[in-house]
């Protein structure tokens, strides 16, 4: 423990010293007025109000006027948009997020241009980035990109751009809820751009404790949940040259540290001291030149390291005292080249990444470990990606069209830390292609037809896992898809003085080579057991009639997969909703004022493979209310306005109503 505290304040230390630094540098820069626009190659921009933005279904893109102050975090913004769903519990937890009828670890993860989905893992915490900075987010649940070709769409983050304002913002509400972040803009040879922000919730909401501590016969007594506090602090620092010789130099470095108190479901014992810490830094370093009005190129190179330490030191959910350290690093290179000739533009991606993973269980000596079949060991993992992909686009007068073909070849490698070596190598090979048209001459509507192959690939874990009871399968295949969709988006229609707009989408999902974890007894071990059909459909329905405009959204699916295990032969897919609606209504009271109020219906969500259980539907309202005055935006959210009781990703009843109030300061 000492050692580890040790780490724990060389980190604050250098953070504190990072920030200083930067402070002081920022100091003494002339604030100037005139500005650098900074690129982004891969952000595609869907200008439009609050709700126009969420009209087109296969494509949704949001800047910071529709997320700041408005939301806590990226899922709750997520959570509107038709076609995705977001599973999440109390703070601090990642959110499981599907995409027309998607698993969490078949959406594809992009930040600033790079693939940051874990190898280990197959997922992404998308909470982990505060929300103050990020600049945009864009949605493409057809998951046909130039970057990769998706099963279950993309969901692509660019953090704040050098080129915004000054800010201070300050946030607090229920749950013991505090938030402070501030950026601050200034010029070194170039635009610089500082952003910190902190903050904690306590996390504690009332839930019926299966078998609480003190009286485990209480069934469903109604406690404040403990121990689920959660904490979180980011230093975000940016700059890039001015532009010279058409080429300029940018450079990226994040600090994110996190505290997980982790509770006890089941028995909510004050006792437990169950904490997740978590501690990442990242750099990136690029260089964008535009060799001349036809060709341009994007080249970046990237590491970032990550150390999670789960303590359980009484036990309490690991039923022995337990210590274990984790670290994932991760190396990568990039190199996007463009070429526009005419009405045609060629863009040529190349991505290698490589990623580290190592564990140590602290508590138990390295010399008990791996020498016997039964007992515990150490893991050490790598994966080696390279990739390459080719996208042929052409914008015509009457239709564009994109094309895009790419292969990916991997090498897997674990091992044990120590003990007896029991190493496994995998080695795969594969393509994708995905194929866009889009018709604009007809005079009624817009048709857009997107057809691609994904590719998830099995992660670490499930190649090579071994905890406890479940075991890793070398054997396991990818999973794959083949998705196609059709969407209509109607032109622009009036109704005495109330304008229409409406696009809907239908979609179809064949999956193979499901992987899921198989049960012998008590032994699991995981395997490509099922393939599944999704089919569905989507539809936008916005009327607006001077400062009101009222939004319909909605979305039904059907699922059905084929399973060699009878049981889930058959059967829905679990963890998603089958059925979404939402309806919001925004009115802009004045210039200054904003007034939104939204609801939603999901359900048809299956807990298991055998759909042994009543399937679950979740009810809830929110309220916003928007002010700005010059610099000054006050901004308050009510999350669940009517306290209806939902259930989370863990299916237990979620936070009930919370009340949150945002100040935020231009300068």
């Amino acid at each position: 423990m000492p050692s580890r505290w040790l780490v724990s304040v060389k980190y604050k230390i250098l953070t504190f010293i990072l920030l200083i630094l930067s402070l002081l540098s920022l100091s003494a820069i002339s604030m100037a007025k005139d500005s650098h626009v900074e690129t982004n190659l891969e952000a595609v921009q869907v200008k439009g109000s609050d709700h126009l933005n969420r009209l087109s279904l296969s494509q949704q893109f949001f800047t910071r006027q529709d997320f700041i102050g408005k939301f806590q975090n990226i899922s709750e913004l997520l959570q509107v948009i038709s076609g995705v769903q977001v599973r999440r519990s109390s703070s601090g937890n990642s959110p499981k997020i599907s995409i027309r009828g998607s698993t969490h670890k078949q959406i594809t993860f992009i930040i600033d241009g790079q693939i940051i989905n874990s190898a280990q893992s197959g997922g992404f915490n998308i909470n982990l980035i505060p929300l103050q900075q990020i600049q945009s987010v864009e949605v493409i649940q057809s998951g046909n990109t130039g970057i990769v070709q998706a099963i279950g769409g993309v969901i692509s983050i660019n953090t704040i751009s050098t080129n915004n304002k000054s800010y201070v913002t300050l946030t607090a509400g229920s749950f013991s809820h505090k938030e402070i972040g501030a950026s601050l803009i200034g010029k070194a040879a170039g635009n610089v751009i500082l952003s910190v922000n902190q903050s904690t919730n306590n996390g504690s909401y009332k839930y019926p404790v299966p078998s609480p501590f003190n009286d485990p016969q209480d069934e469903g007594r109604i406690e404040k949940i403990k121990n689920n506090k959660y904490e979180k602090q980011s230093i975000l620092f940016k700059w890039n040259t001015k532009s010279y010789s058409n080429s300029y130099l940018n450079i990226k470095s994040q600090y994110i540290e996190t505290d997980k108190d982790i509770p006890n479901y089941q028995m909510n014992a004050s006792e437990n001291q169950t904490v997740l810490e978590e501690k990442k830094w990242s750099h990136n370093i690029g260089l964008r030149w535009k060799i001349n009005n036809h060709l341009s190129s994007n080249t970046q190179l990237g590491l970032s390291k990550l150390d999670e330490i789960y303590e359980d030191p009484n036990g309490d959910l690991s039923y022995v005292p337990t210590s274990n350290m984790y670290t994932t690093e991760n190396r990568y290179f990039s190199e996007n080249i463009i070429l526009i000739s005419g009405l045609s533009s060629y863009h040529l991606s190349i991505n290698s990444n490589v990623e580290n993973y190592l564990e140590n269980k602290t508590l138990v000596p390295d010399s008990e470990k791996c020498i016997e079949g039964f007992s515990l060991c150490d893991s050490i993992a790598e994966q080696n990606t390279s990739a390459i992909a080719l996208t042929y686009s052409r914008d015509g007068p009457i239709s564009d069209i994109s094309i895009n073909l790419s292969n990916t070849w991997l090498t897997r490698r674990q091992d044990n830390r120590v003990g007896i070596s029991s190493p496994s190598k995998n080695t795969n090979e594969y393509s994708s292609w995905g194929i866009a048209y889009q018709r604009y001459s007809w005079s009624l509507a817009d048709i857009k037809f997107n057809i691609n192959k994904g590719i998830r690939l099995p992660s670490l874990y499930e190649l090579f896992g071994d905890r406890g009871l479940l075991k890793g399968n070398p054997n396991i295949r990818p999973e794959s898809s083949v998705n196609s969709s059709l969407e209509l988006n109607f032109h622009e229609m009036h109704f005495n003085t109330v304008s229409i707009n409406i696009a809907s989408s239908i979609y179809f999902k064949k999956i193979n080579d499901v992987i899921v974890p198989i049960y012998s007894g008590s032994v699991g071990s995981f395997s490509n057991t099922s393939s599944a059909n999704v089919i569905g459909w989507e539809a936008n329905i916005l009327l607006q009639k001077n400062n009101l405009s009222l939004l319909f959204q909605g979305f039904i699916q059907d699922s059905m997969t084929e399973s060699i295990v009878k049981s889930f032969n058959n059967k829905k897919l679990v963890g998603i909703f089958h059925e979404k609606f939402t309806s919001s209504l925004n009115w802009n009271i004045d210039t200054a004022a904003n007034l939104t109020l939204i609801h939603q219906i999901e359900s048809g969500l299956y807990r298991d493979m055998a759909n042994t259980n009543a399937s679950i539907r979740n009810d809830t309202t929110n309220l916003k209310i928007s002010h700005t005055l010059e610099n000054n935006s006050y901004n308050l959210v009510i999350n669940n306005l009517l306290n209806n009781e939902y259930l989370n990703q863990y299916n237990k009843p979620a936070i009930d109503r919370s009340i949150f109030l945002n100040f935020q300061h231009q300068f």
